[in-house]
């Protein structure tokens, strides 16, 4: 099946992670929940495992979820990134 892990780290290039006062997985993986979205997550990364016989609609609307979840958390936290997620 499919299986897709989510890093999330404070610089992509240097791979420095958040400060552990922001644990962004946990924070982005309690938004999905509450969108509808069951996910396994950390304070640093996301996981997703739809069925096996997930269509092409239902990963678009996963993704969707995903990408709302993760803008609400960063507005929750009032990241300068939120405004440029939009």
């Amino acid at each position: 099946g499919l299986f897709l892990g989510i890093e999330f780290v404070r610089d992509p290039e240097t791979r420095a992670p958040f400060p552990p006062e922001i644990p962004l997985g946990t924070l982005i993986g309690r938004r999905a929940m509450a969108n509808g979205l069951i996910t396994r997550f950390d304070p640093t990364w996301l996981a997703l495992g739809p069925a096996l016989v997930v269509t092409a609609a239902e990963i678009d609307q996963i993704l969707s979820i995903l990408e709302r979840s993760i803008e609400e958390a960063l507005h929750d936290l009032d990241w300068p990134a939120a405004s440029r997620a939009a």
